[in-house]
């Protein structure tokens, strides 16, 4: 599978896997799906814990943001 020059991207704000299935699932079907039929990876991003996060940062705080930069 052919990977994108922009993989990964971030999600930020991504939310908790079941708010997006179920509150903003177009999101899903018309956005990260075809990203990932591409090849593109995806990483989902929130303030919290929580099943369908990757990775819990909080932009706020500058350690969180380089370390999201690396």
């Amino acid at each position: 599978m052919r990977r994108w020059r922009f993989s990964p991207i971030l999600n930020l704000g991504s939310r908790l896997r079941a708010d997006r299935e179920t509150e903003q699932p177009w999101c899903e079907r018309y956005l990260f799906r075809p990203l990932r039929e591409r090849g593109v990876e995806l990483l989902h991003v929130d303030a919290r814990e929580g099943e369908g996060i990757d990775i819990r940062a909080d932009l706020m705080n500058p350690r969180d943001v380089l370390r999201l930069k690396a």
